[in-house]
């Protein structure tokens, strides 16, 4: 594996291995998002990067190196192990049961042990895969650039494979395919037992579509997701890069679907194929009895309330689900409904249930639309009497905080002033959450909304309803209950008038519900205190409160984080007015201890122990170098991937397409960058500043483009993320092939530390990341990592300036 002769067969053993790892990477995180909550997936980043760590590390200090006679063989059964350990882990993983919410709801710690376990197996797949392809570049020499280039296109691919798999295999079938281009590199390698190593790539592969045909490994529900306890009832699953969908038989229910149905409604109960997303988030297709205005609960809905004052209305209904919300408007004599949910795979599923629903979902008055809402809203000028978003998230996972770190960019300032453009003069949007700071936190943006569009009156174009639903399902002769009281906030784009909110108040009381704010009744209660707030006050007031309810933009769109910065700190979790941080922020500060110390453990100790760099002095700037580079790539990359997830359409689509255009690119720099091997601090001073400008750069370009292009197809937007993010990643593929040319040249000793240092950095990095763009934005964490590149230019130049002649 040393000589050049060898060099297609490297490039292309690189690139199979870097398309298996990739695939397997984003796929991990679909089946993260179902066993967590889907903001625990940039986890899956770090661990990778661990597993590759631990393998450069164990390389750097193995007994028998590189280039030795039996490589082929090395080769060999680090690429079986890989695709053993593939196939392991997604086979075990579902089995340890990790409940997150437990370690703030029951105190029950031992999650953190079976978290442990999680990391560890999950981990040992990238481990095999970094050793097989770390062990590839170390004999690559003088064609590390070409090889480094294989690399990285090679996961690019992988980028967007996996994107197919999922959506027609789903993502633990697509795991079988990311083991199964394992065993081909194996059959590749291979001198003997072609044979064996044959068929096992034949069933591997089969394993995968049996997988994908039958569901003979099916992802555990967590406690406190409402789907747990109710697996038996589901009939099929589809999966999607968006989520997973989980439809079961037909049952009784007495639901609210993201709104509250009166307790008043005692008639029948209805008929309902129910729907979890990612094993929460319910919805469901009613059955109408027989058609919608014939259906008597529909008229118990909270949800109607707009209709009430706006008869015969068009109305649009983001994040349709199962279509509850277009039954409800159908119920109250809408002229015209159009659901548009992210998802399209829920979109056939209404189609698909077409006798049961009695044909509603094909009627010439309801129209179907497979697209994000932020995208729908700037491909299309149609103005709306009625547009409704009801939130479908469970009260469990709120009040924990399981969300805290999630990005939704539905519940933002931009968000809010397209909802107001799309409205007619005296329309209507509804947003139905639950009462108290989620409430309070919509009132807030929606103030600063209307005063930004210049609204004279601000408090005249609001009005807050509360009602405490039914919410059970009928499981065997049984009623499963779950509780939560739900708000409508209703914004007028044209004051609200007297008459209008009397109307509104008598059929709220006639339904039990009840009237919370009123411009024209003032009630003493937090609502009205915030909305009657005039600035100072209002800013004193969202300061003091409980909970965080600063307005969100698309620049930190984490409306679910209720908490502070100081809430970061332990010693202020407890006491009179303490407030507890939420579970994901306990979740990724466990996680982060546990990769920081697995890092100790197998990449920085082994180096310790073997390495002579350890005894010898001026390491430090290289050691600082490579650290800048890890953590400065992977704090853009986490940063651009959560920034374009709104333009892009999900987090699975931004990861995958960001991914696949900052590693192609940035194998593209890697390649391009060998034409400087003579001088590497003249490239490393020339490159890293452009690095820098450029981050700054992608602030200001893609904050006046994404609102400017969310109009494009997806595909169109897709190869407008390519294109703006490709400058920068080609430039950030330069600096780490030509760091390792000059520590070869210079220091070779210190190479295995190069490598472990900056794997260490990216694996506390991304988690990092995820924590201070909840906190302080996208926008300043592109700034940090810019500062993070160019500090370790500075502390690289001015150490190694002694031994370095000329610049």
């Amino acid at each position: 594996m040393s000589t050049s002769s060898d060099l297609p067969l490297r490039s292309l053993l690189v690139f199979l291995l870097a398309m298996a790892v990739l695939s397997l990477e984003v796929a991990l995180t679909r089946v993260f998002s179902f066993i967590m909550y889907h903001h625990f997936t940039y986890l899956v980043i770090s661990i990778a990067m661990l597993g590759f760590g631990a393998a450069g590390a164990y390389l750097a200090t193995r007994k028998q190196k590189p280039g030795s006679s039996n490589g082929h063989e090395f080769l060999n059964k680090m690429a079986g192990l890989f695709a053993l350990s593939t196939i392991a882990t997604i086979i075990f993983i579902p089995r340890i049961h990790f409940y997150p919410l437990d370690i703030l709801i029951n105190k029950d710690y031992s999650n953190m042990l079976s978290l442990f376990i999680i990391i560890i197996l999950t981990a040992s797949p990238f481990f095999f895969a970094g050793v097989c392809i770390a062990y590839i570049i170390s004999t690559a020499a003088r064609n590390i650039n070409r090889v480094y280039f294989a690399d990285l296109t090679g996961a690019a691919a992988g980028c967007l494979l996996v994107l197919i798999l999922i959506n027609y295999t789903g993502a633990i079938a697509a795991c079988f395919v990311s083991a199964a281009i394992a065993l081909l590199v194996v059959l590749i390698t291979s001198a003997r037992r072609r044979g064996l190593y044959f068929a096992a790539l034949i069933l591997v592969a089969a394993s995968a579509f049996g997988i994908y045909k039958k569901n003979p490994l099916p992802l555990y529900v967590p406690r406190y997701k409402q789907m747990f306890g109710k697996e038996h009832l589901v009939e099929s699953i589809k999966w999607h890069v968006t989520t997973r969908l989980d439809v079961t038989r037909p049952v009784d229910v007495y639901y609210s679907f993201g709104g509250a149905l009166s307790r008043k409604y005692d008639g029948p109960p209805q008929k309902a194929i129910v729907i979890y997303q990612d094993a929460t988030a319910l919805t469901g297709i009613l059955q109408p009895t027989p058609t919608p205005a014939e259906t008597p609960s529909l008229a118990y809905y909270l949800q109607g309330a707009p209709y009430q004052i706006k008869p015969k209305a068009d109305s649009l209904v983001i994040g349709c689900g199962g279509g509850p919300d277009i039954m409800i408007a159908l119920y109250n004599k809408a002229n015209k409904v159009v659901g548009v949910d992210i998802n399209p795979k829920m979109i056939e599923l209404l189609h698909e249930n077409t006798e049961f629903t009695n044909g509603v979902f094909k009627r010439d008055d309801v129209e179907l639309v497979a697209l994000e809402g932020r995208h729908f809203l700037s491909r299309d000028n149609r103005k709306f009497d009625v547009i409704q978003l009801s939130g479908v998230d469970t009260s469990a996972a709120l009040a924990s905080g399981a969300y805290a770190l999630s990005e939704n960019f539905i519940y933002t300032i931009e968000a809010f002033d397209q909802y107001l453009e799309h409205l007619k003069p005296d329309g209507i949007v509804n947003f139905s959450r639950p009462p108290g700071w989620q409430t309070m936190k919509i009132i807030n943006m929606w103030l600063e909304t209307l005063e930004q569009k210049g609204v004279p009156e601000p408090h005249k174009h609001i009005m807050v309803l509360n009602g405490n639903g039914q919410h059970k399902i009928k499981v065997g002769d049984s009623w499963i209950v779950e509780e939560g009281p739900w708000s409508q906030t209703l914004v007028k784009k044209s004051p609200f008038t007297k008459k209008e909110t009397e109307t509104l108040a008598n059929w709220t009381e006639q339904l039990g519900f009840e009237v919370v704010y009123d411009p024209y009744k003032m009630q003493e209660n937090e609502n009205t205190q915030l909305i009657l707030a005039k600035q100072p006050q209002r800013q004193q007031f969202i300061d003091q409160y409980g909970r965080n309810i600063k307005a969100c933009t698309d620049d930190s769109p984490f409306y679910f984080q209720f908490y502070r910065w100081e809430n970061i700190i332990p010693t202020n979790w407890f006491g009179k007015n303490s407030v507890r941080p939420p579970t994901a922020l306990i979740i990724l500060l466990g996680s982060l201890a546990i990769v920081t110390v697995l890092s100790g453990i197998f990449i920085i100790y082994p180096l310790h122990r073997n390495s002579p760099a350890a005894k010898s002095g001026g390491r430090a700037g290289i050691f600082v170098y490579f650290a800048a580079l890890g953590l400065g790539f992977i704090v853009v990359e986490i940063a651009l991937l959560q920034k374009l997830t709104v333009f892009l359409g999900g987090p699975a689509y931004s990861m995958s397409i960001t991914l696949f255009t900052i590693l192609l690119t940035s194998g593209i720099g890697s390649f391009l960058s060998r034409n400087w091997s003579s001088r590497p601090f003249r490239l490393l001073a020339i490159v890293i500043p452009l690095i820098a400008v450029g981050i700054i750069g992608e602030i200001y370009l893609l904050d006046y483009a994404i609102p400017r292009l969310m109009y494009l197809s997806h595909t169109l937007r897709a190869v407008a993320a390519v294109v703006i993010v490709a400058p920068v990643g080609l430039l950030m593929g330069m600096p780490f092939p030509t760091g390792l040319r000059y520590v070869n040249s210079f220091r070779p000793e210190l190479n295995p530390w190069a490598w472990g240092i900056n794997a260490c950095a990216t694996v506390m990095g991304s988690i990092i990341c995820v924590m201070i763009s909840s906190l302080a934005g996208f926008n300043l964490v592109l700034l940090l990592g810019a500062a993070v590149y160019l500090i370790g230019l500075l502390v690289f130049v001015v150490s190694q300036s002694k031994s370095v002649t000329t610049l």
